[in-house]
């Protein structure tokens, strides 16, 4: 079997973990040969994990991922007609989706989606219509999230709604909560994102400057996403002895293992990382236009699971900043990602 990835690789990076870990679930069961495309963050992601072609060109590359007349676009088409795979795994193309459909017919297409993909009340009506309408062209549709949608009338394909897909990593994780650890995690698309994106970053990462002031006897480690962050948060820094700043972000054991608190961007990957380490969490959304309605509506949905253990705010809020009974919370919600259901999915449906 041979399968191929396409991955849009901005403003973050959680299309493209879920998506490597779909591929890694194909290769376990069905020993499936693997070729992927993505570009900026997303192949830096990939290129050490599967073969991997950089296509990046940046007048190729809209808001909503590769155009698929382009140059770039038509090099991707050409190398899958070569490849010739039997299956496309395809997440946050949705022009290019519809184009391998049309040129492909015959090859199966799966598209990973978020709930924000089909039902986002923060979308033009126009929108939404034309995004469902791409996506509803995949024979598959997996959505996977914090929270499960019903099927859009648009799909009339094989659709299914599933718990967010984490990477393999995460599910490793022993964690051990009885530490005086705090971690401030700038990911979340600082790298590849807008000016303002880059600004609510250092926003997050001023409020860990105002935790390790009011937790003096908690180490409190900043990991950065690139070195520009890096730099403008070294700026920060003060006489905080209890704050350690990383020029990137660490691998996950080494972030999340033994830290009893996490502050971070609240993206549908990091939240749902978090639900499943069970670890408490000062989660911000960023101010950002539609990005930062879908961050805040995650704000939400997370609440009512974690009855308030993972706690919200506006980026600019500094009123309760951290409340002392966070520091002390039992982390005991229910909520298991959505890997086990789709292991069983390719295991079945993809002989």
């Amino acid at each position: 079997m041979k399968v191929v990835g396409i991955f849009r690789g901005f403003p973050g990076l959680g299309r493209v973990v879920s998506g490597v870990e779909t591929l890694r679930i194909f290769q376990k069961y069905h020993n499936a040969e693997i070729s992927v495309f993505s570009y900026l963050q997303g192949f830096e992601y990939c290129k050490d994990i599967f073969e991997t072609y950089n296509i990046f060109a940046e007048k190729d590359i809209s808001s909503i991922g590769i155009i698929p007349v382009s140059q770039s676009g038509e090099l991707i088409i050409d190398e899958i007609e070569k490849i010739n795979p039997d299956i496309i795994l395809i997440d946050g193309e949705p022009l290019l989706l519809t184009t391998i459909k049309l040129r492909f017919p015959n090859i199966k297409i799966i598209t990973l989606l978020n709930p924000f993909d089909v039902a986002n009340p923060h979308n033009k009506l126009s929108s939404q219509l034309f995004f469902k309408d791409c996506y509803a062209k995949a024979d598959y549709a997996i959505v996977h999230g914090i929270w499960k949608v019903e099927k859009p009338k648009e799909f009339t394909n094989n659709f299914y709604s599933i718990h967010t897909i984490l990477r393999s990593e995460i599910l490793n994780i022993q964690s051990n909560k009885n530490t005086n650890k705090i971690a401030c995690i700038l990911g979340g698309g600082s790298v590849n994102g807008t000016s303002s994106f880059f600004q609510n970053t250092l926003e997050i990462a001023k409020k860990a400057f105002t935790v390790a002031e009011l937790y003096p006897n908690f180490q409190v480690d900043i990991f950065c996403s690139c070195e520009d962050i890096f730099q403008e948060v070294t700026l920060l820094k003060n006489k905080n002895k209890n704050v350690t700043i990383h020029k990137e972000l660490k691998n996950s054991t080494e972030m999340y293992s033994n830290t009893k608190f996490v502050l971070a961007r609240a993206g549908r990957n990091t939240i749902s990382e978090l639900l499943h380490l069970q670890i408490s969490s000062l989660l911000f959304a960023t101010s950002c236009n539609i990005r930062g309605s879908e961050q805040n509506q995650n704000l939400k949905s997370v609440k009512e699971i974690t009855q308030g253990q993972l706690l919200g705010f506006d980026i600019m809020t500094s009123e309760n900043l951290i409340p002392n009974f966070a520091i002390n919370m039992n982390n005991n919600w229910q909520w298991e990602s959505g890997n086990k259901d789709l292991e069983n999915l390719i295991l079945h449906h993809f002989a």
